[in-house]
């Protein structure tokens, strides 16, 4: 059987920029050194047979972008992408351990999962925020 679940996250991009620039890429005003930002977030999810039900298979990409005042600002960054994959591969263990009892009630629930993908990220961008700082 093939992987249930995956997270592809490109190669985050880097860019150091200027106090003022930080502002505007990151969306706040506050005194931080960085922000990473998500391009490109989708999942995509499908429905499998699994014996005698069906169960969602998920595949999430993403293309991190990193802005920050000094280099060794994106160590930081990248300890926020790495609980942020951790938190997605709770979420897709859960998502993808569900089953369901027919083909049009499995589509129906990975539908769901992708049409608040975005919404689900930004919650675990936030638990990521309080977590590290």
């Amino acid at each position: 059987m093939a992987q249930e679940w995956s997270v592809e996250v490109a190669v985050p991009r880097q860019r150091i920029v200027k106090r003022d620039e930080l502002v505007i890429h990151c969306r706040n005003n506050r005194e931080i050194a960085g922000c990473t930002e998500l391009l490109g977030e989708m999942l995509r999810c499908d429905c499998r047979r699994a014996g005698e039900r069906w169960a969602i298979t998920a595949r999430a990409q993403f293309v991190p972008y990193m802005y920050v005042l000094r280099a060794d600002v994106a160590g930081h960054e990248q300890l926020h992408l790495d609980d942020l994959r951790d938190q997605l591969a709770s979420y897709f263990g859960d998502l993808t351990a569900r089953r369901y009892l027919d083909g049009e009630s499995c589509r129906s629930a990975a539908e769901f999962e992708m049409a608040v993908f975005s919404l689900r990220m930004d919650l675990l961008r936030k638990l990521s925020n309080l977590r590290l700082h």
